[in-house]
Formats: structure tokens, C-alpha cells, sequence
């Protein structure tokens, strides 16, 4: 399977500039699509059509610095990984920038095969670190959503639901007390317990295959079906 090319956009006032950061790229152009621009007029129209996932800029332009085009970028996507670079004799323009926009890399001219290499190699790892980040909230926010109800045990061996339709199914069977901590309080019922032995055996192969199960509740006029993971992992806060 192919790997997803990134966006690469560079923008500098001098095309030749431009050519020359486009044919160091040229051993590893499989991995981006390479977009360019010679005014930061251009840069932010492109950014808003399809945002980049890197930006490098040149310092010294005509219309607008490459400070100021980044604090209007970012304004558009903050996820973006922004690189700013100058001439030796920006240097101090440059790093006074480090407060206003924290600018992923600075790059001097004229940037060498290696030193553009190794910080887009830093860049995508934080790319891909950052999504890393954003699915792990996303798979919290879509436990919230499901219609199955998925519980587990916490680390105090406490019967505890994940999310609203796990609520719901336990608040239905009259088994449980349902506290605001989201932790269950059980009733003396036998049903009670043979719940609890279940989520403890699942919690038992966590090193196992079967790493999951289905518990059927048999409700007052409705029966439950109950989803428990030894994989989930409540989000810090979570009780």
C-alpha cells in the first residue's frame, strides 16, 4: 500500500529559489506533493483551498514578511508544521520571531540537501505524531456516540460504564445504582455478580486473543447486549 503524499507548500518572491528547493526534494518526491508560491497573497489562497501539512517560507519578501504570512496562516490551520527561512543576515529577524510565531525549523540559505531533508523528516513525525494525538481523542468521542454500551473495570476493580448507552442498559435492568462517578453500585442479585465475574475474565486475557466479549442482559421487558474490552482505556479525568 502506498503512502498518502503530504502537502508541501514553500513560498519566496524568487523563483529560482523556489526551483532550487524543488529539485532537492526531487529523491524524495514520492512522499509530498510539492506546491509553490511567489507572493503570500498566493500562499494564503492556496492554504485555504487545501490547507498544507508544511509550510516553509522565505523571511524577506515584497508584499508581507515570512512572520506575518505565518501568523495569518495559522489563523487558517494551526496544525500545520510552519518553517521559516532566511539569509544569514536575518538571523537575528529571524530568531525575535520565536515569540511571535514558534516556527517549526528555521532554514538558512542557501538550505543544504541534508539540513531540508532531516526537517521534514522532523516535520513528519510530528505530523504523524499530532494525528496519533487526534485519533486517540476521536476514539473517546466515538465511544461516547455509540448505541452499544461498552463498560470495564477500573484499576479498583470498580464496575464502571463508558459511555450514555452503557448507562442507559444498566439503569433499565434494576440491577445496578447508578452513581454520578460513572461507577456502579451492584444490587444482591445473582445476575449482579455473574456480570461482574464476566468483566473480570475478560479483563483476565488482556494478553489473550479473545480480548473481548458480549454480555446479554435479560431486562425487565427487553433484552441488553453489553460490550467489554480489556482494550479500552477510560481518557484522563475519566472515572
Amino acid at each position: 500500500m502506498s503512502r498518502e503524499k503530504l502537502n508541501l507548500l514553500c513560498i519566496d518572491d524568487d523563483p529560482i529559489c523556489l526551483e532550487q528547493i524543488h529539485h532537492t526534494l526531487a529523491p524524495v518526491a514520492d512522499r509530498f506533493r510539492f506546491h509553490c508560491a511567489t507572493t503570500p497573497t498566493e500562499a494564503i489562497n492556496l492554504h485555504k483551498n487545501k490547507p498544507a501539512d508544511i509550510v516553509i517560507t522565505d523571511l524577506k519578501m515584497s508584499e508581507m514578511d515570512g512572520i506575518r504570512l505565518i501568523e495569518r496562516m495559522k489563523h487558517i490551520n494551526r496544525n500545520t508544521i510552519y518553517m521559516l527561512l532566511s539569509g544569514h543576515a536575518d538571523l537575528d529577524t529571524a530568531l525575535a520571531a520565536i515569540n511571535d510565531i514558534h516556527p517549526f525549523r528555521f532554514l538558512t540559505k542557501p538550505v543544504s540537501s541534508d539540513a531540508l531533508r532531516h526537517a521534514l523528516d522532523a516535520a513528519i513525525l510530528e505530523i504523524n505524531l499530532l494525528k496519533l494525538k487526534m485519533i486517540l481523542h476521536a476514539s473517546h468521542s466515538a465511544v461516547e456516540s455509540l448505541r452499544i454500551g461498552i463498560a470495564y473495570l477500573n484499576d479498583a476493580r470498580q464496575l464502571t460504564y463508558a459511555n450514555y448507552s452503557a448507562k442507559h442498559i444498566f439503569a433499565t435492568t434494576g440491577f445496578f445504582q447508578i452513581g454520578t462517578d460513572r461507577i456502579l453500585r451492584c444490587m444482591n442479585t445473582k445476575e449482579t455478580y455473574e456480570f461482574h465475574d464476566f468483566l473480570e475474565n475478560v479483563r483476565a486475557c488482556r494478553d489473550d486473543a479473545g480480548k473481548h466479549a458480549v454480555f446479554r442482559f435479560r431486562g425487565r421487558n427487553i433484552t441488553h447486549f453489553l460490550f467489554a474490552s480489556a482494550n479500552y482505556h477510560p481518557r484522563d479525568g475519566d472515572n
